[in-house]
């Protein structure tokens, strides 16, 4: 009797390498992506300032600033503005009865595109209450 011949060879076959490495690579990224590490500083306790602001009635500060801008003087520490030279004349008057340490400076910073005039009043407000030799000047662009 004669051998038939199958119709199908059995011989060795070849696992695709390239699709198993193209997996291995989705993974590896997709547990990178996914995974999110312990961060420890997450767990320290910080303590933060209360979120209700509290109005500032005096300048405790040794020194604080007053910006002379073209249409305005404004001063950071209080976050207040005054329009013309009458308010600052208030404001300085309250200053010097409040100022009684000597260590207490007046720094004026004239920004670039103010008038000449507002600095000159103001220097003028801060002499007739005594506290010309408590100001310090700066120029801002």
């Amino acid at each position: 009797m004669a051998k038939k011949k199958s119709k199908f060879v059995i011989g060795e076959t070849e696992v695709p390498l390239s699709a198993m490495i193209d997996v291995t690579f989705l993974l590896l990224a997709y547990f990178l992506i996914t995974s999110s590490p312990v961060i420890e500083e997450a767990h320290i306790a910080i303590n933060t300032p209360s979120t209700q602001s509290t109005p500032i009635t005096e300048i405790n500060n040794s020194s604080f600033d007053i910006l002379v801008y073209q249409d305005k003087y404004h001063i950071p520490e209080l976050g207040r503005s005054f329009k013309n030279t009458k308010d600052m004349e208030i404001f300085i008057a309250n200053l010097a009865n409040n100022t009684n340490n000597d260590t207490n400076k007046v720094n004026l910073k004239l920004h670039g595109k103010a008038k000449t005039q507002r600095l000159i009043d103001l220097v003028d407000l801060l002499a007739q209450e005594g506290l010309e030799d408590k100001i310090a000047l700066a120029f801002l662009n």
